[in-house]
């Protein structure tokens, strides 16, 4: 036990949603060019101006772009954006940026810490670590995936 509480601070911030998303991830990855150019790759913005939709709620993506849709949320460029997407391309993309958790999750259980999307200059990575010998403030990186 002892070994996780210096994780435990990292821990306290991370959320568990056990919503599942409705749409297909993939797919909505495909349609998600379109909205890299302001929300970010992964819907973590690099502009302050625009907001980071990476782990936002699936039910409030939907809704947002419902919104933009037909018009009850205004914002021109937005607006032309959603215009074309069908229900499904709403729920896939909604399905994509709900599913970039960028909140780090800790396992008790295995010892493992997830940080999604964790930023290095213009790059993003995926870290997986875990407490390294029984030290609960030292952790050594299991796996780095770019993206």
């Amino acid at each position: 036990m002892k070994k996780h509480i210096g994780l435990l601070v990292i821990a306290s911030v991370a959320s568990i949603n056990t919503t599942q998303a409705e749409g297909d991830i993939e797919m909505g990855r495909a349609l998600s060019s379109q909205c890299s150019s302001c929300h970010g790759d992964a819907g973590i913005s690099n502009v302050d101006i625009y907001p980071n939709i990476a782990g936002q709620k699936l039910n409030y993506l939907i809704e947002q772009l419902e919104k933009y849709k037909s018009g009850d949320r205004k914002n021109p460029t937005m607006e032309a954006i959603v215009g074309p997407l069908t229900s499904q391309d709403i729920e896939d993309l909604a399905a994509y940026f709900y599913s970039n958790k960028p909140i780090p999750t800790y396992s008790p259980l295995t010892g493992i810490l997830d940080l999604q999307f964790v930023g290095v200059d213009t790059q993003l990575f995926k870290a997986q670590m875990s407490v390294f010998s029984g030290d609960p403030f030292t952790l050594k990186l299991d796996s780095l995936e770019g993206r």
